[in-house]
């Protein structure tokens, strides 16, 4: 999951009750738990969480947060949000699903076709704002499914 910060100040995660909440296989909503490598996401940059089991992939490297791939990964009609609580849907920053998952796992639509291990998903850039679109309509928001997309993470150039 990356995370852009399209403020002109660092935020200091550490600081925050930030939560990553995934939706399991069985359809229920998982609060990872995240170990930190990096706790700033700066300026106009990323913040990359990955789960441990992607440590094979060329950006495991870009991490900045983790968290345990047995307590839930991202399913291929599935869905993620951040928010500030542990309590499911309390105290929602933002919401991105995609393929078949079902409401409430979504901001208006979802992104058009499922993706899998060797895809990502990645939101589109906002007129000079970076990665920062956000209509709150995932399928405006994102672009589909790609093998071809790198996810950044917080030592990644700043985005205008």
């Amino acid at each position: 999951l990356e995370i852009y910060n399209p403020t002109t100040k660092p935020i200091d995660v550490s600081a925050l009750p930030l939560h990553v909440h995934v939706r399991a296989g069985n359809g229920t909503d998982v609060d990872l738990a995240l170990t930190y490598v990096h706790t700033s996401i700066p300026s106009h940059g990323f913040f990359l969480v990955t789960s441990t089991q992607a440590s094979g992939d060329n950006w495991y490297g870009s991490r900045d947060a983790t968290y345990s791939a047995s307590a839930g990964e991202l399913t291929s009609g599935g869905g993620a949000y951040l928010s500030l609580s542990a309590t499911s849907e309390s105290k929602v920053l933002d919401k991105v699903g995609w393929g078949g998952v079902s409401s409430p796992w979504f901001e208006g639509q979802v992104v058009s076709g499922n993706f899998f291990n060797t895809q990502s998903i990645q939101r589109k850039p906002a007129g000079g704002a970076g990665a920062a679109t956000d209509s709150d309509n995932n399928k405006n928001d994102f672009n589909g499914p790609s093998n071809s997309i790198t996810p950044l993470g917080s030592s990644a150039p700043p985005q205008p």
